[in-house]
């Protein structure tokens, strides 16, 4: 009866390839969460559509900072280049409008990227990220020039008006 010769160097080989891709995934795999650095995770999204002649579309994104102030930051599609679309909060919804709750930087027309961090309304009211998901409030982005200046590009409701929002029951 013949043996199996084996070559015990391609054993041992294999073992500490084996052995070396169980060390990377350990210390690859610590258990700690991702680095968020100025967050902490929390984060929720608004979408805008189109209205009437205009089609411009796009999404706010709020995130909570570490400090606990929140960072806006809007993202549109079709703006104007080179124009500066006023970016505002208001109470209330889209469908019944209140006063300005807070004046947003305004969105560049050539990036569609506006970004605004802030942790508290115009009249000094705080607001926090949870505050934010039951905020009875609305963001509407406007036009900046020309016979309609003013005229409503693209909004969308927030907190507790958004049937999109999960956050509410």
């Amino acid at each position: 009866m013949k043996g199996i010769i084996i070559d015990m160097s391609y054993f041992f080989r294999f073992y500490r390839s084996l052995l070396c891709v169980m060390v990377i995934i350990l210390v690859s795999c610590d258990g700690k969460p991702p680095d968020l650095g100025e967050f902490t995770g929390k984060e929720t999204i608004y979408l805008f559509e189109g209205q009437s002649i205009h089609d411009v579309t796009g999404s706010i994104l709020f995130q909570e900072k570490k400090g606990g102030s929140l960072l806006a930051t809007i993202q549109l599609k079709n703006t104007t280049e080179g124009a500066s679309h006023p970016a505002v909060i208001y109470f209330g919804s889209v469908e019944a409008p209140e006063g300005v709750a807070l004046i947003l930087e305004p969105v560049d027309g050539t990036s569609g990227k506006g970004t605004t961090e802030f942790s508290e309304l115009g009249d000094s009211t705080p607001l926090n990220f949870e505050e934010l998901l039951i905020f009875n409030g609305h963001v509407k982005i406007h036009t900046d020039a020309g016979a309609n200046v003013g005229a409503v590009l693209t909004s969308t409701n927030l907190g507790k008006n958004s049937s999109s929002n999960p956050n509410i029951n």
